[in-house]
């Protein structure tokens, strides 16, 4: 199987929903992101870690749903808009605290 027929049978769930969604005219845009990521990370839980970096607090992603959450929005980073908007979407948000090294 190919990388395009992979990437087809990915989506077909998607475009079912999506098919579905315009007789019931809900949002569409949020109903494709919120399953994508919901079928990346079951649990539904973002985790992300909060770092000081040069005196600015900057929310990391930690697991693959939070990286997602990322890559849509053009950053490495997490906003807390971002977060809120994840949270509309279902997900619930984890803080995993920073590695901190004693020197």
């Amino acid at each position: 199987m190919n990388q395009i027929a992979i990437a087809r049978e990915a989506v077909a769930p998607l475009i079912a929903k999506f098919n579905a969604s315009q007789d019931k005219g809900q949002d569409v845009n949020a109903l494709a992101i919120s399953s994508f990521l919901a079928g990346k990370n079951q649990a539904g839980v973002i985790q992300v870690q909060v770092r000081n970096v040069y005196g600015n607090p900057l929310i990391y992603p930690v697991n693959q749903a939070a990286q997602l959450i990322a890559n849509i929005a053009g950053t490495r980073t997490l906003s807390r808009a971002n977060l809120a908007t994840a949270q509309q979407l279902g997900f619930q948000i984890q803080e995993v605290p920073a590695l901190q090294l004693v020197g």
